[in-house]
């Protein structure tokens, strides 16, 4: 083993070591999430199509409202 290699390798054990427990347990709650992702791709289509769903009603709902005589359309 070079040098270097062994040098990268204690450097690396250092910096995961000075990692404060939040930013070990988020970066494990975010690995997770992607492998789970990656095993299981359909389980992204609910998460995007629920809030376009709910972006569509509000968006309609709220056009009629502009309809109404005194609501200021300008601003």
């Amino acid at each position: 083993m070079s040098g270097g290699v062994a040098t990268a390798r204690v450097n690396g054990a250092v910096e995961k070591a000075r990692r404060s427990p939040l930013l070990m347990q988020v970066t494990e709650v975010a690995r997770r999430s992607v492998i789970r992702v990656a095993r299981q791709p359909a389980s992204v289509i609910p998460a995007v199509a629920f809030p376009l769903i709910l972006l569509a009603i509000n968006s309609s709902g709220l056009g009629s409202a502009t309809k109404i005589p005194g609501f200021p359309t300008s601003s």
